[in-house]
């Protein structure tokens, strides 16, 4: 066993013997056997440890397993625990308990400088995963499972299979813990695990080779794939802090990789096929869990998803400043010395109803642009300028008595414009954030 360990971390250049190592330990038989294997391999490493305390003693009795077992060989040991109330208002308690385990190793890889963080997922969890992904639809990055090492993270087991991790474990005598809630079918992985399994084991009792077979068919074809997708990202795809820019000039090759990139935005092949029919139709929307997804003329542009409030700021006479949802600063003056722009509207206070209110546009609104007579719909003014649809989802509107004063940064009403009988100036000036 130790010889097919160290030949795979060989193989794969997973770490060697001047890593500082880190073991993500739960003290259950995968972690444990990494554990023994690592130690009988004269590897430097610490453990990790959470307790969730979701299954109360047994919990417990997992987090003093993990203490005595590094207490018995001198291993460093750091332990973390979480409070039976933190679950009260959690829903999706894997996803949550993911997110915890991995933050606090990326916590203590800064704190103590170690090069790599381990984690025991073997052949079978590898197996689980990609069939999990093809039930939920995938392109092919899913049906290539687990990867071995992915940055400084790193899964030095999957070359074996869990009876053989209980056969290396039975046959030096090494105890483990089990874990109750392995047992439950409410989680998805259980289910694969525990029913889905089983049933193609037995359909095919060489189902195991099966999958490594499609694995090691699947890495050339991957490999090709990925060298061309690399090469569309490069020449289609351009990214700024705020929005990703696809170029939709090139059907065939959106058809090709268009799911493969925005799988990580959280949308679906459904999805991607519904955008590929519908790429002529400026104005479509789409949504994922995280982010929004714009067809607007030649380009694909892909937002992450903000909370757009459609409640109303209210700007009393006295308000010196807001904040949110946008940086706005006020200020009154009897002069008439001022320089407008785009970011500075000047208007005459007299005109002004307060307070006022600040609230994102709608769909009707409309303004009496400076210097014309007549109201005209700010859909329209949107549409002469350009601008782009994530660009008019975050436009604000500022209006006195009901009626826009100003469009943000961008235009004043003639309502309220300056004239030779003004007598106070009140100033409203937008800081944009700098970039």
């Amino acid at each position: 066993m130790i010889r097919r360990f160290l030949n795979f971390i060989e193989e794969n250049e997973l770490f060697s013997k001047e890593d500082h190592l880190l073991l993500g330990f739960s003290g259950g038989a995968d972690s444990v056997a990494l554990f023994h294997l690592l130690r009988e391999s004269n590897f430097t490493f610490s453990v990790a440890h959470v307790n969730y305390s979701l299954r109360d003693k047994e919990s417990e009795g997992d987090a003093l397993f993990v203490r005595s077992l590094c207490d018995e060989y001198n291993i460093e040991c750091f332990v973390k625990k979480i409070e039976k109330e933190h679950w009260k208002t959690k829903r999706n308690i894997q996803a949550e308990a993911r997110e915890i385990r991995y933050t606090f190793f990326n916590e203590l890889k800064k704190t103590y400088a170690f090069t790599k963080v381990l984690t025991a997922h073997h052949k079978d969890d590898n197996i689980e995963s990609i069939l999990m992904n093809i039930a939920r639809g995938t392109g092919l990055k899913g049906l290539l499972g687990i990867e071995k090492k992915h940055d400084d993270l790193v899964r030095p087991l999957l070359f074996i299979e869990r009876s053989e991790i209980e056969e290396y474990l039975n046959s030096k005598h090494f105890q483990w813990r089990n874990d109750s809630s392995n047992l439950e079918s409410k989680y998805k992985r259980n289910r694969f695990r525990n029913k889905i399994i089983p049933l193609l084991n037995k359909e095919n009792p060489s189902f195991t080779e099966a999958m490594d077979r499609l694995l090691e068919n699947l890495a050339p074809v991957a490999e090709v794939y990925y060298e061309a997708f690399d090469k569309f990202k490069k020449e289609a795809v351009f990214q700024n802090k705020d929005e990703i820019k696809i170029d939709a000039s090139q059907p065939d090759l959106l058809r090709r990789f268009l799911f493969e990139f925005i799988q990580d935005f959280g949308f679906n092949s459904a999805q991607t096929k519904d955008i590929l029919k519908t790429l002529n139709e400026t104005g479509r929307v789409f949504n994922s869990s995280s982010h929004r997804l714009y067809i607007d003329r030649a380009f694909i542009i892909i937002v992450k998803e903000a909370e757009i409030s459609n409640s109303e700021i209210s700007i009393s006479e006295s308000a010196n400043e807001v904040l949110e949802p946008v940086h706005l600063v006020f200020s009154s003056t009897k002069g008439i010395n001022f320089n407008p722009s785009n970011e500075i509207a000047v208007m005459d206070k007299s005109k002004l109803h307060f307070p006022l209110k600040l609230r994102h546009w709608k769909h009707g609104d409309r303004i009496q642009p400076l210097g014309m007579k007549g109201m005209k719909k700010i859909s329209d003014i949107l549409i002469d300028k350009k601008i782009s649809l994530p660009d008019k989802s975050k436009l604000l509107l500022l209006l006195s008595n009901d009626e826009v004063i100003w469009i943000v940064g961008m235009m004043l009403s003639d309502k309220v414009k300056i004239r030779k009988s003004t007598q106070e100036v009140w100033k409203c000036e937008l800081i944009r954030a700098k970039v």
